[in-house]
């Protein structure tokens, strides 16, 4: 029995010198950060300022007036007055239909508008010479009168009705002269002199005008939300946006140097793309710029106090995006943020500091941005320079 109690008091004993020297082991495992090597590292200051950034929007350029000349009488086609791809100006002359038969149409007309003016004069002497026969002494019944006075009143019905087919006439006179009705630039015309041209039937040329030229884009729900309390509503029916100064950045790279003003919000989703309709208006005097185009819009927005950090310290894993801060003891942080689209050469801008979240950079915090592989959360470090980021 007293064998047993020994090697039970041994046993524990044993047990205790080496879970002793397992906590030491694991104690001397892990160095406190004073006595961890410390790795050199650069660290720049956050940028904190106001900044203009754009929101861009993929769309066409778009004529403002776009014009089918169509003929409004038919005839055959005289003489074309123009050359195609050519800038009209509004009234121009550009086709004309032979004249002859509506001339003689005129004339005809004319001559029917005299006899009834001729036939009104004669009904209204006859209706006034028996009025006066009968206010003097009834030499002439009443009725004479009465019937007189209506012959007058339909020859004076029939003048009028003369006087319209006259201007009807005329009207088709002046048709046989193809005017543009704006001013702009002019499409191919395929018809040729001498071709029987039908009324209303057929497009003679197409004229675009493109100054000013529209530039319609499409913009999901998300993006336009900040700006639907712009949209015209009673007390304000101005498009508040409208006071922006739009770019317009064209495929090649280039941006159009006329600036734009937003003109046009739909008044809601299109049901078929789920996106709202904007235009914007584009003064382009020298026509440098036509309608059809592909380019991109970007519509300014101020983020005040912006704070941007170089891109190169942003990085990313399985909990979001982050950075690594050097606080005061030297040691390094590892800080969640929240990146934007928005970025200004090699800086980044990250939404500010946060105290419900905790995500996010302060002014004046030192952000790690070298030698990021070879450092963590809690390792100590020697800043070898510190900058403010650019």
């Amino acid at each position: 029995m007293l064998k047993t109690k020994l090697k039970y008091l041994l046993l524990l004993g044993l047990t205790g010198l080496l879970t002793s020297c397992g906590e030491e082991g694991e104690a001397s495992a892990k160095p406190s950060p004073q006595q961890m090597p410390k790795t050199a590292v650069d660290i720049e200051l956050p940028v904190v300022k106001d900044l203009v950034v754009y929101n861009e929007f993929s769309g066409r350029t778009a004529a403002s007036e776009t014009v089918e000349v169509i003929p409004r009488v038919s005839g055959l086609l005289e003489k074309k007055h123009f050359t195609s791809g050519q800038y009209v100006k509004k009234g121009q002359l550009l086709f004309t239909i032979d004249k002859e038969k509506y001339a003689a149409a005129v004339s005809k007309a004319k001559s029917i508008v005299g006899k009834a003016e001729a036939d009104v004069e004669l009904k209204t002497v006859a209706w006034k010479k028996r009025k006066k026969v009968f206010d003097r002494s009834q030499g002439v019944s009443e009725i004479d009168v009465l019937v007189a006075d209506a012959e007058r009143k339909v020859a004076n019905s029939e003048l009028k009705a003369t006087q319209v087919s006259l201007e009807d006439a005329l009207r088709d006179l002046r048709y046989t002269e193809i005017i543009a009705p704006i001013s702009g630039r002019i499409s191919k015309s395929e018809i040729s002199a001498g071709n029987l041209i039908a009324a209303e039937s057929s497009v003679m040329a197409t004229i675009t005008q493109d100054d000013p030229l529209y530039f319609n884009f499409e913009v999901s729900e998300r993006a336009v939300l900040p700006y639907l309390k712009l949209r015209p509503k009673e007390g304000s029916p101005i498009i508040k946006v409208a006071k922006k100064d739009l770019q317009l950045r064209l495929s090649d790279g280039s941006t159009y140097s006329q600036l734009g003003k937003v003109d046009f919000v739909a008044n809601g989703v299109d049901d078929e793309s789920g996106s709202y309709q904007i235009r914007a208006r584009f003064e382009n005097p020298n026509g440098v710029v036509s309608g059809g185009l592909f380019a991109r819009v970007a519509i300014p927005e101020t983020i005040n106090k912006a704070v941007l950090v170089k891109k190169l310290a942003v990085l990313r894993d399985l909990s979001g995006y982050y950075v690594f801060l050097v606080n005061k003891s030297g040691v390094v942080e590892k800080r969640n943020i929240v990146p934007t689209s928005y970025s200004e050469g090699a800086l980044r801008v990250i939404e500010p500091y946060n105290t419900d979240t905790g995500k996010g950079v302060k002014a004046g915090e030192q952000v790690v941005v070298s030698n990021l592989q070879k450092i963590g959360a809690g390792a100590p470090v020697t800043i070898i320079s510190a900058n403010k980021s650019q």
